[in-house]
């Protein structure tokens, strides 16, 4: 780490406005599949919350379930 603090603001904002830009050139390059993505994630989520309902209602049915 350099010990000159003007050196080590600079590579900061150097390495910030890198990071931005490469963001920036992968968003325009995957905008048109944005819609997509989103209505996987939406997908995802349901069937993550469907499982564990059913993962709940097994739980409380074997818990309710007389043992011998």
């Amino acid at each position: 780490m350099p010990k000159n603090r003007w050196i080590y603001v600079g590579i900061l904002v150097v390495a910030a406005s890198a990071i931005i830009w490469a963001a920036t050139e992968i968003g325009t390059r995957i905008l048109f599949a944005m819609p997509y993505v989103g209505a996987i994630g939406i997908a995802l989520i349901v069937v993550g919350l469907v499982l564990e309902s059913k993962k709940k209602q097994e739980a409380e049915t074997t818990a309710e379930a007389p043992t011998k």
